[in-house]
């Protein structure tokens, strides 16, 4: 749950409060059902709380009754304030059901801040991987990719450390993969991360740099795979890094 959508409802609970409090001839007072077609549409953005938008449905039609019936049925100046005193004693009694209601769906919530001690931009790892790339090269990038990009952008938000640089790690398998089948024309299917390596080797036209940097981000993603795996923030931070960097290099 959004915690904008979430100020938007106290807000629109705060003015139906402050409705049935007022005097006629207030300019606010007359601007109902305002405040509580506010809460109803902050409640549908939601999908929550199906009673109270039903039972805000129901008062909004009897006001509608009230103001909008022909003049050739007008009511009474008596029945008139009968009915509007109804709705608004309606709405005093209702307004703490719906509080609570929403205090006790609110309170079931757990809300977490996003950690923003980094190294790297806090704004882009809440925004997601894409962030990071230049368009050119995410566009090249399969969806699986993408998502377990953004997978760990969120561990690294939430401190998970190990988990992040284990999906980001797979990441860099997968680009390597791709970039193994462009330059063998081979499926890399079955194939492991260092037979990859020696047939790229075989290439003249891949880089040995390359080659032993690949072979370097092997050796962390074996250590990776070990049970007892556990990395810091600096390692965890430092291998998405590396990640982005070969993912510019192997899709340029």
């Amino acid at each position: 749950m959004e915690l904008k959508k979430i100020l938007k409802i106290g807000i629109a609970l705060g003015a139906v409060k402050f409705w049935t409090s007022g005097q006629d001839n207030s300019p606010f007072f007359r601007h109902f059902p305002t405040p509580i077609e506010f809460l109803k549409d902050s409640l549908i953005e939601l999908s929550k709380q199906q009673d109270t938008i039903d039972e805000i449905d129901k008062i909004i039609k009897l006001w509608d009754k009230l103001i909008k019936t022909p003049k050739s049925k007008k009511f009474t100046s008596k029945q008139f304030h009968a009915i509007f005193n109804k709705i608004k004693d309606n709405l005093i009694t209702r307004i703490y059901i719906w509080q609570d209601r929403v205090d006790r769906e609110l309170g079931s919530i757990q809300v977490i801040k996003l950690f923003s001690e980094s190294s790297l931009n806090p704004e882009k790892l809440a925004s997601g991987a894409k962030s990071f790339l230049d368009k050119k090269i995410w566009e090249q990038m399969n969806n699986i990719e993408k998502e377990d990009l953004n997978d760990g952008c969120r561990c690294l938000t939430l401190q998970a450390w190990t988990p992040a640089s284990m999906i980001t790690m797979r990441v860099v398998e997968s680009v390597l993969r791709e970039y193994y089948k462009k330059i063998t024309g081979n499926d890399s299917e079955g194939k492991m991360w260092n037979s990859i390596l020696d047939e790229l080797r075989s290439k003249k036209s891949t880089e040995r740099s390359l080659i032993g940097y690949l072979d370097y981000l092997r050796e962390i993603r074996n250590k990776l795979q070990h049970p007892d795996a556990r990395l810091n923030q600096f390692e965890a931070e430092a291998i998405f890094h590396q990640a982005l960097h070969i993912i510019n290099i192997l899709y340029s």
